[in-house]
């Protein structure tokens, strides 16, 4: 199913003068939509990001 998703949003893309950045947004758009249609609830974002302090710096261990 997501291989004609894709060929899909890929012959969009090569057929249309949309950028396919463009394409594939919107693409990804209308799949959480129709997730959310099938399954009639959220889909929340439980993870929680370690973004790195300034205490710990990007490089230390």
């Amino acid at each position: 199913m997501s291989v004609s998703f894709g060929a899909m949003t890929g012959h969009l893309s090569h057929r249309s003068s949309l950028p396919p950045f463009l394409v594939t947004l919107a693409g990804m758009f209308f799949a959480r939509g129709a997730a959310f249609l099938v399954s009639m609830q959220p889909i929340g974002i439980d993870h929680i990001v370690n973004l790195p302090t300034p205490k710990s710096g990007l490089g230390s261990a």
